[in-house]
């Protein structure tokens, strides 16, 4: 945020069980971190009206980094405090709105590269999450992602990322990148994406289109080991038909390790193995990692999960 631009704090006020804390308090607000001599300059004690209260038009006189507004609620003579998230103010003439919530809230999370006709199995385009806190562009941080079904029941695998073990991604000048990302599963409309920022607390929800059934299914029979070399074994059908002379890439994660199997073709039943050297399985385990199928100038992506052995 630019030295002496305006901006607003925004309260909301909870009782201990989540609820709106009806009646009209004051709260007053303060500057910490940052530099020690900067002012926190306008209006820094207003009272409530139905649980929230606004302070417009404050400025902050000094370049610094990792200031926050803290908040001070006074009740039956006890004291209540709750921090902003970290935000550093800077010396340029940047004239965007700036804002933030007390409670450590982003400012904002815009999402890119989400289509409106989606295919379970076709990766999407990039997913690009783009962080503004308090109007500047986020510079660290993680973002993850999760996905839950219209009734709010997370789904933990409908959504994947190639070669990756979780769906998470780093946030680098404002923006965190799903490169190869793809749904394992077909989804009612009214579906959820939710992004978390770690480090900048914060969620948003966007609300995913109908999700339609794979036009792949993959058929892992079993995981084998063979002379110190994991071959995984399966079967792969795309739009309805037998595979035959595709080209395959897997992998499989065991402890957050993500190992790439070489590239094999199918045979005319569409059935395949895929080795993946100096890597022995345990028997038992069970383990998940994706199948990336070449077919016709498509690619096409398919979770799997299994037992070795």
């Amino acid at each position: 945020m630019p030295v002496n631009n305006t901006f607003e704090v925004r309260a909301k006020l909870k009782d201990s069980h989540n609820d709106i804390f009806t009646a009209n308090r004051t709260v007053a607000i303060r500057l910490t971190g940052g530099d020690s001599q900067a002012q926190l300059r306008g209006d820094t004690q207003k009272e409530t009206r139905n649980g929230r209260v606004v302070f417009s038009n404050l400025r902050i006189d000094r370049e610094g980094r990792n200031y926050r507004i803290e908040s001070l609620l006074k009740v039956n003579g006890k004291k209540f405090y709750n921090r902003s998230n970290k935000f550093d103010v800077i010396d340029d003439d940047d004239d965007d709105d700036d804002g933030i919530s007390i409670g450590g809230s982003l400012f904002s999370v815009d999402l890119e590269g989400l289509p409106d006709d989606i295919i379970a199995g076709k990766v999407l385009p990039n997913l690009t999450f783009t962080m503004k806190l308090l109007g500047n562009k986020s510079t660290g941080g993680t973002v993850k992602l999760k996905v839950k079904d219209y009734r709010g029941q997370k789904l933990d695998d409908a959504l994947v990322v190639w070669r990756k073990p979780e769906l998470s991604a780093t946030v680098r000048s404002g923006k965190a990148v799903f490169a190869e990302a793809f749904f394992t599963q077909a989804l009612e409309e009214d579906a959820e994406l939710i992004a978390e920022a770690v480090r900048f607390v914060g969620t948003k929800k966007f609300t995913l289109p109908r999700v339609h059934a794979a036009d792949i299914d993959v058929d892992i029979s079993r995981i084998t080991t063979n002379a110190g070399n994991t071959e995984v074994h399966g079967t792969v059908w795309v739009e309805g038909v037998e595979c035959s002379n595709c080209t395959l890439n897997a992998y499989l994660v065991s402890s957050d390790n993500v190992k790439d199997a070489s590239t094999t073709t199918t045979n005319s039943h569409g059935a395949f193995t895929a080795s993946i050297p100096a890597w022995s399985c345990l028997s038992g385990t069970v383990y998940r990692g994706a199948v990336k199928v070449a077919h016709r100038s498509d690619n096409y992506y398919a979770w799997v999960q299994s037992n070795c052995g």
